[in-house]
């Protein structure tokens, strides 16, 4: 049980259930040092710490020795509201998003969706629409079988 990998968990989990090193510290009884050296992997907890962290977060042990990592989701992260989404709900948001591109991920192996085609229409304004519509189409991310669209 260690390693860089390992406890990125920790931080994903953590941020997808909204919490500072700072709260979570707080919760365990130590220091937030101590929660951001098991983050970076300098350190790493007791069992009976990882055990307090199971319950804390609501994760099974498997969750944080498991061997995926997930996705890093590149480029900006939308939400309804911006400017009223608080720092916590923005972290929790790529948090969770990176959990659907790994589940995105996984499912691309045992199946395959038809590529997109689209009929090409004889309207007069349309060459313009035409070409800004075919750079919002949905790109695949490379190596995660996710489609994002360009903004």
């Amino acid at each position: 049980m260690g390693g860089r990998d390992v406890w990125l968990r920790l931080t994903e989990a953590r941020e997808a259930k909204g919490l500072t090193m700072a709260e979570l510290a707080t919760v365990l009884d130590i220091s937030r040092q101590a929660i951001s050296s098991f983050e970076i992997g300098i350190k790493t907890p007791s069992h009976e710490t990882l055990m307090v962290l199971t319950k804390i977060l609501g994760f099974p042990e498997r969750f944080f020795v498991s061997n995926n990592s997930s996705p890093e989701i590149v480029g900006a992260v939308h939400f309804r509201s911006r400017s009223t989404a608080t720092k916590k709900a923005r972290m929790s948001g790529r948090a969770r998003g990176r959990w659907i591109a790994l589940i995105l991920k996984e499912c691309s192996k045992y199946s395959q969706l038809p590529p997109v085609t689209l009929p090409d229409l004889d309207i007069a304004d349309f060459n313009y629409s035409k070409n800004l519509i075919s750079k919002r189409l949905p790109q695949k991310l490379e190596g995660t079988g996710c489609w994002v669209t360009a903004l």
